[in-house]
């Protein structure tokens, strides 16, 4: 029986190394190009040879300088040495890291164990890996710099660390119409060249995405205004002033420009559109995440009155977890020469010199944040100092584009406002007109990390997955003290106002709502909590990352401000980076999320962090009948924005403009397989729009809501709770209520009045205004 085993085993072995299709055989003294992948042309080359201060770089584009080719020298067991041809220069292994420069990979002048390499073959390509350290292998960085360095990865590997190594490079060596000529317009619209994947890229007005055909004018200037060549799109021939027709597809239909000279085809490009405006960002320098880089920023528009806008910009990462995806988010500051801010508005957003381009690495869908930061916008309550400012937005709003760095394709981002004094429409920080004297007003806190202050009370008790969770720890103390000359402080960072600039800061409004929630008896909890918190808002947070099943924002990821110190200092609540939502966690993972029917506190202790103090506080005790609020709330908003029928809505909305864009192939092209991320954008919208029904249905029978009844739309703030032999109504409206049995029976009708009104009904179980009810 044991040799059986051992039998399967080695037939088992052998068809699995069997099944791997790709191989390469290498001959010494001959040249290679190390072409990823990813790119599936161009090579490995020297910075030097290419105007760029990267000493080991990868051009992605056909190449074929001496310094694209390498020569390996074996010593057994696929074990080889890589010599540059050009400068007889080898590829080395350092544990040595220079921000911008070196990430791994060196070059030297004589062969060592660091500079041996092991060919490790996969289906599809060769992995080159370390023979001084395993674990390390060759890859390209996608984050724009095209660096070359090394990576530790023992997993599968990902496209940008496997190469096809080939003698002679890339039989494609045909010229691309973008060296023959600039300005290619459509209508006057821009088309924007990827140098990437040789192709162009023209934005269609929105307005387009039903019509059978679109007429544009094409325009164009040549180079050299010498050359003698003529140009044809899809075959016929065209000049400045042309009109060109695009039929349906309009956008997704690839086109080919091509020019020609005494018959023959000198250059040819493809041409593709999208219904997204298309974001060009260029930098000097590599991009790193502390501090900006000089560059510059292009959007183009089909939809503006003016198509493209160009400025001067910084640019720098974004994000902390964020910056170790290969798809990074960028922030964006728009400056002049004498790098001043200057503010723009782009697609009908707010006029600011701030911007984010958000990647959403961890989400496949693409839209998770920006579906639910939309629902956030369109139900909540209004802030509490809306009175005052009715244009304070307690949350942002973006636009998705698809961008071009330092002229490759980067794929969809959304282009985002930010979250701070501006958006919220916080009093400025005011100092006296000779210095003296400073003012502090509005205040702003962002809990970016897990901690007993942004938890408001308990410490977490990290448990394995799926085993029982303990009980929360909560030790009934006031948080550690603040330094008001820190700009962090227990898992906060104060957003508004700033160190950096000189200003005063204060965590007093925050150190006080803290203790009160973590340290207060619950006389002195109840006696304060509605001079703390927005606690309209806070109910529809409470009710929102519910739906959500949000893994990553009941605590951190969540803003907190004080509008006017001089006048309160009441903090408001706003939500922030809720990509670990509708079915995924904050990884992008749905192990745990898959499941819609989960209570949400359980789950928060099972899987995540423990509840929000705040909410357990509220829901405890018994004056606040939080219970009641959120079951009245949520039957609300259960008839309007909680419905099925509009949550997928938004999701498929945005799925089918990706779609009729061509921008969710170009995405998954570009970053499927990064990451450990599986690209593909309408099986994901599918999968939400599954869970979403799914989710609904459990939290209508949490929260007591029955469908089906034609009840008229309860208005304004409304409560019901069940007593004996009455209901009790609370009514921020006058308005008339109809009582319904559970068979949707109409029982009584009631007028109630603004504040607090009994309705007397027999012992039974109610419907009124959408909830159960129970009558004693």
């Amino acid at each position: 029986m044991k040799k059986f085993y051992i039998q399967l085993w080695l037939v088992l072995m052998a068809v699995l190394f069997s099944q791997t299709a790709y191989s390469v055989n290498i001959e010494e003294g001959k040249r290679y190009q190390l072409q990823c992948i990813h790119w599936n042309s161009g090579s490995i080359v020297l910075g030097e040879k290419h105007q760029s201060s990267i000493p080991i770089l990868y051009a992605p584009q056909e190449v074929s300088t001496e310094d694209s080719y390498w020569i390996f020298t074996s010593y057994g067991d696929k074990t080889y040495s890589i010599r540059n041809a050009a400068t007889g220069q080898y590829l080395e292994y350092t544990s040595e890291r220079i921000e911008g420069k070196v990430k791994g990979l060196t070059l030297s002048n004589t062969v060592s164990i660091n500079s041996k390499w092991l060919l490790s073959d996969y289906e599809n390509g060769t992995r080159i890996v370390s023979a001084a350290d395993g674990k390390q292998c060759i890859n390209i960085r996608t984050d724009g710099t095209m660096l070359v360095g090394t990576f530790t990865n023992l997993n599968a590997p990902s496209p940008n660390e496997l190469f096809n190594i080939t003698q002679g490079g890339s039989t494609n060596t045909m010229p691309s119409v973008s060296d023959k000529i600039t300005n290619l317009t459509f209508n006057g619209i821009p088309a924007v060249y990827d140098n990437l994947y040789r192709t162009y890229l023209l934005p269609f007005p929105t307005s387009q995405r039903s019509a059978n055909q679109y007429q544009a004018t094409i325009s164009f200037t040549k180079t050299n205004a010498q050359e003698q060549w003529t140009m044809k799109f899809d075959g016929t021939e065209v000049s400045n002033g042309s009109v060109i027709v695009f039929s349906a597809p309009i956008a997704t239909t690839t086109h080919t420009i091509t020019l020609e000279a005494n018959g023959q085809v000198i250059a040819e490009t493809k041409l593709n559109g999208s219904f997204l405006p298309i974001v060009k960002l260029t930098t000097n320098e590599l991009i790193n995440g502390k501090v900006y880089t000089p560059g510059g920023i292009s959007v183009v528009d089909a939809n503006a009155q003016v198509f493209e806008q160009q400025f001067t910009a910084k640019v720098r990462y974004r994000g902390a977890t964020a910056q170790g995806k290969e798809k990074k988010a960028f922030a964006i500051k728009l400056v002049n020469d004498a790098q001043e801010s200057v503010d723009a508005s782009f697609f009908g957003l707010r006029s600011d010199n701030n911007w984010i381009l958000d990647a959403m690495a961890v989400d496949m869908a693409r839209m998770r944040n920006r579906v639910a930061t939309d629902l956030w916008n369109d139900f909540s309550a209004a802030p509490y100092h809306k009175d005052f400012e009715p244009k304070a937005i307690n949350a942002t709003r973006g636009q998705f584009v698809e961008v071009i760095l330092n002229g490759q394709y980067h794929g969809i981002y959304c282009m985002t406002e930010k979250v701070d004094r501006k958006q919220l429409k916080l009093k400025k920080f005011v100092t006296s007109a000779d210095g003296t004297t400073t003012t502090l007003k509005g205040l702003l806190y962002k809990a970016d990390n897990w901690h007993y202050n942004t938890f408001m009370g308990h410490h977490e008790v990290p448990v394995p997955y799926f085993e029982t969770p303990p009980a929360g720890i909560f030790p009934g103390t006031p948080p550690d003290m603040y330094d008001n000359l820190a700009d962090e402080w227990g898992g906060f960072e104060m957003s508004y106002p700033e160190l950096s600039d000189n200003e005063e800061i204060t965590w007093k409004p925050l150190y006080d709502a803290i203790t009160v929630v973590a340290n207060n008896d619950t006389k002195d909890f109840v006696n304060q909590a509605a001079n703390l918190f927005d606690l309209p808002v806070a109910l529809d947070y409470n009710l929102f990352i519910e739906l959500l099943l949000a893994t990553d924002n009941h605590g951190k990821n969540m803003f907190y401000y004080v509008y006017d110190l001089t006048r309160s200092s009441k903090l408001g609540i706003a939500p922030w980076d809720l990509d670990g939502s509708w079915g995924r966690n904050w990884g992008g993972l749905n192990r745990y999320t898959a499941n819609a029917e989960q209570n949400f506190i359980n789950f928060l202790w099972k899987y995540e962090h423990g509840e929000h103090t705040l909410f357990k506080r509220l829901r405890e005790a018994p004056s606040f009948n939080w219970e009641s609020q959120l079951r009245a709330r949520y039957a609300q908003l259960r008839e309007t924005f909680f419905t099925v029928e509009k949550l997928n809505k938004r999701f498929t909305d945005y799925g089918n403009l990706f779609s009729e864009s061509g921008a969710d192939r170009r995405e998954q092209r570009r970053w499927d397989g990064f990451d450990n991320y599986t690209i593909n954008i309408p099986e994901e919208v599918t999968y939400i729009t599954s869970w979403i029904p799914t989710r609904l249905a459990f939290l209508d029978r949490q929260f007591g809501y029955t469908a089906g009844i034609d009840a008229k739309e309860i208005k304004g703030a409304f409560v019901a709770m069940g007593g004996t032999g009455v209901v009790h109504i609370q009514s921020s409206e006058q308005q008339t209520v109809t009582v319904y049995d559970l068979r949707g029976r109409v029982v009584k009708t009631a007028s109630v009045n603004i504040g607090n009104t009994d309705v007397y009904l027999p012992k039974g179980i109610y419907i009124v205004g959408k909830q159960k009810i129970m009558v004693r």
